[in-house]
């Protein structure tokens, strides 16, 4: 016949093993649901939201590859609430120049001038990113536009380079 202790001793340890066995459990869960193992590795996995938006503003305006910079960073699921924008078609470079971006947790905002191009007039905006959580893509994308006057217009479309 077992004694308290040894019958305290036994079920204590049968509580750590337990303990351990769900441990490891989660431990492997968080590893069979980590992202990167999902084969929906975007462009931006391991990358900061800035970094993201910027290497996709970079692709479509800089290099003039707005489809094909939407198709890679945008998520299947993505919501654009201005879709008919030139900088998401491909073509010549759209010249820009960012003057703030503001990034807090996904969420990025990027405040540039768009200079006149592709038939469309220069334009100020404030472009407003949310980025997912998991996936290294953009989620969703609002735009904010301004017509900026004239002449500051004007000065602009002959100011240096885009950046």
């Amino acid at each position: 016949m077992k004694t308290n202790t040894a019958m305290q001793a036994s079920t204590a340890r049968a509580a750590s093993i337990g303990v351990g066995i769900a441990i490891a459990l989660l431990f492997a869960y968080s590893l069979h649901f980590n992202p990167r193992w999902y084969g929906d590795n975007g462009p931006g996995v391991g990358k900061l939201p800035r970094t993201i938006v910027l290497d996709y503003m970079k692709q479509a305006y800089d290099k003039g590859r707005g489809a094909e910079a939407a198709q890679g960073y945008f998520s299947p699921k993505m919501v654009d609430h201005n879709p008919g924008s030139i900088e998401l078609r491909d073509g010549p470079p759209i010249r820009h120049e960012i003057r703030q971006v503001i990034a807090e947790g996904l969420v990025v905002a990027v405040y540039h001038r768009v200079e006149a191009t592709r038939g469309e007039p220069a334009i100020d905006v404030l472009d407003v990113f949310k980025t997912g959580a998991y996936t290294g893509r953009i989620a969703e994308r609002q735009r904010f536009v301004q017509f900026p006057p004239a002449g500051e217009a004007a000065k602009t479309a002959h100011s240096g380079d885009a950046k």
